[in-house]
């Protein structure tokens, strides 16, 4: 009976790495992120990886511990101006 507990112990963890293996379901910070993607702390406790932020919309000046506060950093040609973490994306003159 011991042998077959330890033998469906060992199985449930095999099927749940096997799974969590899959690209998607565990994200950032365990995997990295996509080219062009930024590993983003939201406030509900979500981890995930974002796309930059677009010109006008709220972005995160620089990471902490690599993660962004609630928002991924501005796109290329614009910059982040505004509070030390959150700001909005401007284009660059």
């Amino acid at each position: 009976m011991k042998i077959a507990v330890f033998a469906f112990l060992l199985m449930t963890i095999v099927v749940t790495d096997a799974i969590y293996a899959i690209t998607g379901i565990r994200d950032c910070p365990f995997q990295k992120c996509l080219d062009g993607t930024f590993c983003v702390y939201k406030d509900n406790g979500a981890i995930s990886c974002r796309p930059p932020a677009r010109v006008g919309k709220k972005c995160s000046l620089s990471p902490i511990d690599g993660l962004y506060v609630q928002y991924p950093p501005c796109m290329e040609n614009t910059t982040c101006t505004g509070g030390i973490v959150v700001g909005m994306c401007q284009p660059l003159s």
